[in-house]
């Protein structure tokens, strides 16, 4: 039987930009932990992901994404975890997804987010107001 998550790592877009953190589900705490953790491994595997961390080799994702040198400032990360913002915390921008979504996202490399006008610093409508936009606001730090 094959699962979704296999059939789409098929096709993912950079076997170097996706990551996989097995940090929720290990050490698996019931047979259902342990399968999820099985089928992807083994989607990681076909895809031939370059970063698959679970089983005891890593810890809770958003320590260890940055201290591996994979999340740094002005990066955009899609997550399914909802703790995902902290990256804001080292200037780097970051968006909690549906699993869906992010699996659907894997396989052209690319999502849509909807930046709300008022918030957006470059547009008309910030622009018209102030005499520069204010990027200092657009990063975490």
């Amino acid at each position: 039987m094959l699962y979704p998550l296999q059939i789409l790592c098929l096709w993912v877009f950079d076997k170097d930009k996706v990551v996989f953190v097995c940090d929720n589900f290990t050490p698996n705490k019931d047979i259902a932990s342990a399968e999820q953790i099985h089928v992807t491994h083994q989607s990681a595997k076909k895809a031939g992901l370059t970063h698959y961390y679970g089983g005891g080799t890593c810890s809770i994702e958003h320590v260890f994404l940055p201290v591996k040198g994979l999340v740094g400032p002005w990066d955009l990360v899609i997550d399914a975890d909802s703790h995902i913002c902290i990256y804001g915390g080292i200037g780097a921008f970051s968006i909690g997804m549906d699993p869906t979504d992010i699996a659907v996202g894997m396989v052209p490399g690319e999502t849509w987010l909807r930046v709300p006008l008022p918030c957006n610093p470059l547009s008309e409508v910030c622009s018209s107001r102030m005499e520069e936009p204010p990027l200092h606001l657009v990063t975490g730090w």
